[in-house]
């Protein structure tokens, strides 16, 4: 039966799924739930393989190969408001194994991981490039995509070499690298999915230093890569870190509107020829013409250029840098999201007259803010995230919504992003939420309000519809442990409310923490430090202000005094020299401020650091 592959994450909205079986048309659902889906076509559950013959389904069968051998069908963000399908042909995945394959060759000792959804077009090498050269590959858990101190043991224990990821997910091992060094048997390690941070291959090679790091470029429009780059030292300092050269039998070009060459050092639009590109977009021919266009540099295999869309530049050195998007397309912690696609789907709701959607923050803290017009009045947070969440993967919800009385627009009548900022608006609020109550609950809120930047938090206010993202969760059950809470992100994923967090188990169990009189050793960049300047008499930052009698309410500084240093931890960092060298403690503040002879203050061993 020749066949064409359509992947669906199971994580979808059903109204998702029901949309890309229907637009695909597929004719066969094969799936592993014991429960019955309930989508009307036929099906086979993989459950049930094992104990009795899959059931017969009569469908035309050939021996000749389907159009322009098509293998797999991908459905990614649209600016049309629904997921578009991609045409990914046989010949595109097999010139990047056979790619892979020669440059990064595998020896007897190598383990693979597979971390990707298989919705991804690059899981094709995580799936496939491992196994068909007999190499192992272990399939990590969502649990363990989520923890990196999780993940990092995990890939320690299992003595994984080559691990394919996103710069989110390799920031959270070098966090975790950072916090309990260990080490590992990594010796290939890529980032793609979004561009790659200037500060990343720095702060790698620091906690990671004998293992290299590649920057794959790509998109699903050619089989997930077309442009590799080995990091060094030599990108330290520069705001772009390159995607390099082409892979084998693909050609890159950078061109302005008119299809001609941009100079060197001149921004354009990448466009990307050869055996990786894609067959096109599933029936929408429109878009396909646009987007994949005659080369007219060079013919045969090169004959097709696909117009990426993104805007790029050739160094002097002849590397190929990524400066950003001429649409309004952007990645989020390694998803693809068209903006147009979430603001349609804000528009749907009745409550909403008009929406517009932009990125707001950088590299890992990068996050959607909606900006709505609303069409009636007590319009809540709760409210749209429940009605997005019907369409919507979780990736693709605005972490903040604002409304405002209207959007501003260009001359051509398209939506302004850039005077977005500067428009007025009213945060919407959350729906009804009782108060924290318990110890634990007024911990967690606490911690809730600082990571989302949130005024008031509810006890039954989900972490990941105000603004709750994958990493944010890691450094909620981060600080939440600091304080002695007993915390997972798998258990913050489960209970995603303080109410039910609270009522799963999370405790207080200071015992089980360093308290503020324990020591510690210090971390490597205090060592660092007390190797170059070290901590003597010298070592000291003060200031000193001259302010008219009875202006300054000395209970009220001591009292916000107090409350800073409490819930920073960093500000009460103790550093004492001991027979075992430097160690650092945390200490409850007691100073006070500094009046005439007052000398509580004064910088008496311990100092702080």
């Amino acid at each position: 039966m020749q066949s064409i592959v359509v992947p669906v994450s199971p994580d979808y909205p059903r109204d998702r799924i029901e949309h890309i079986l229907r637009d695909s048309q597929a004719k066969l659902l094969v799936h592993a739930n014991a429960a019955d889906l309930g989508f009307d076509m036929p099906s086979i559950c993989l459950l049930t393989l094992e104990g009795c013959g899959a059931p017969a389904h009569d469908f035309e069968c050939s021996d000749k190969p389907s159009d322009q051998g098509i293998a797999s069908l991908i459905y990614t963000s649209s600016s049309t408001g629904k997921a578009k399908g991609v045409l990914i042909p046989e010949s595109a995945i097999l010139n990047r194994l056979n790619w892979m394959w020669r440059s990064f060759r595998f020896n007897s000792t190598d383990v693979m991981v597979v971390q990707k959804s298989a919705s991804l077009v690059a899981s094709a090498w995580e799936y496939f490039g491992g196994l068909l050269r007999g190499v192992p590959a272990l399939i990590l858990t969502q649990e363990q995509l989520l923890d990196p101190d999780l993940l990092l043991c995990t890939l320690a224990r299992h003595r994984v070499t080559h691990l394919f990821a996103s710069p989110p997910l390799l920031s959270g091992l070098i966090a975790s690298q950072e916090r309990h060094p260990r080490p590992t048997a990594l010796r290939l390690v890529t980032s793609s999915a979004e561009p790659m941070p200037a500060s990343l291959p720095v702060r790698w090679r620091t906690h990671f230093p004998d293992v290299p790091l590649w920057n794959f470029y790509g998109a699903t429009e050619c089989a997930s890569n077309a442009a590799i780059y080995e990091t060094s030292d030599a990108d330290d300092g520069s705001s772009l870190v390159p995607v390099g050269r082409p892979i084998d039998n693909v050609k890159l070009y950078v061109l302005d509107a008119q299809l001609k060459r941009a100079p060197v050092g001149a921004a354009g639009e990448l466009c990307v020829a050869g055996r990786c590109v894609s067959a096109g977009y599933w029936r929408d021919q429109d878009r396909t013409d646009r987007c994949f266009v005659p080369n007219p540099y060079d013919d045969g295999q090169y004959s097709v250029l696909y117009r990426s869309g993104d805007i790029a530049r050739i160094s002097t050195s002849g590397l190929l840098e990524i400066c950003g998007r001429s649409d309004n397309q952007i990645k989020v912690r390694g998803f693809r999201i068209e903006l147009e696609e979430v603001e349609t789907a804000l528009e749907s709701h009745p409550a909403i007259a008009k929406a517009a959607v932009v990125a707001d923050g950088m590299e890992d803290h990068r996050r959607l803010i909606a900006s709505v017009v609303p069409a009636r009045d007590s319009l809540s947070s709760g409210d749209i995230v429940t009605h997005l969440r019907q369409t919507l993967p979780s990736y693709m919800i605005p972490a903040a919504f604002r409304l405002v009385d209207s959007i501003p627009v260009t001359a051509s009548g398209k939506i302004d992003r850039a005077r977005l900022s500067s428009v007025p608006y009213r945060e919407v609020g959350p729906g009804p939420s009782a108060e924290p109550r318990t110890r634990e609950e007024h911990i967690l809120a606490a911690i809730w309000q600082d990571l989302l930047g949130a005024k008031w938090v509810g006890i039954d206010q989900h972490f990941f519809d105000i603004g709750g993202d994958s990493l944010l969760s890691v450094r909620c059950v981060t600080l939440a442990r600091k304080v002695g809470l007993t915390l997972t992100v798998d258990q913050l994923y489960r209970t995603p409310t303080i109410r039910e967090l609270a009522a799963d188990g999370v405790a207080v169990t200071l015992d089980t923490f360093p308290s503020g009189g324990s020591s510690l050793p210090v971390t490597p960049a205090i060592s660092s430090w007390n190797r170059l300047a070290g901590f003597d008499e010298h070592f000291n930052i003060g200031d000193l202000f001259f302010l008219p009698r009875g202006l300054l309410n000395i209970r009220t500084l001591e009292h916000a005094l107090a409350h800073v240093t409490d819930r920073h931890e960093g500000l009460r960092l103790r550093i004492a020299r001991t027979d075992d060298g430097l160690k650092s403690d945390n200490r409850t503040f007691r100073g006070r401020t500094h009046r005439g002879g007052d000398r509580s203050c004064r910088n008496d061993r311990p100092r702080a650091a």
